[in-house]
């Protein structure tokens, strides 16, 4: 995802430092490799200097990410069965339209070609 934004970062990375520069006392520049380095949003200096420090929020402690995480698969659980009360009904109909549909042509195809019918059977019995 850093990557796919990275001319966006590298933007907000030049303001950061422009910024940083003419804060009293200036404050660290941040590089790319820095950023590259840090894994944790507790561990960027970037976020940690704001008004805000968004470290302290509840939605940066794992715990919080395990809740949310948790959360979402329950949504799409959710979703999941919704789309699944449409989709199984379908899916019986088609079941039985088709053992219909093979059962009709069998018979009718036992006077006119038996071997075919035989085959048809054959796939019929298969399918059960």
């Amino acid at each position: 995802a850093l990557k796919s934004h990275s001319k966006a970062v590298h933007t907000a990375l030049q303001n950061y430092n422009i910024a940083a520069q003419a804060l009293v006392p200036p404050q660290s520049p941040l590089s790319w490799d820095n950023i590259m380095e840090y894994t944790f949003l507790s561990n960027f200096d970037l976020l940690s200097d704001t008004h805000s420090d968004v470290r302290l929020k509840i939605w940066v402690k794992p715990a919080s990410w395990v809740l949310m995480d948790q959360h979402f698969k329950m949504e799409q659980a959710r979703e999941e069965i919704a789309r699944l009360n449409v989709e199984i009904p379908w899916l019986t109909t088609y079941i039985c339209d088709k053992e219909t549909f093979l059962l009709q042509h069998e018979e009718s195809l036992q006077e006119t070609d038996p071997p075919l019918s035989h085959q048809l059977c054959l796939h019929h019995l298969k399918l059960i």
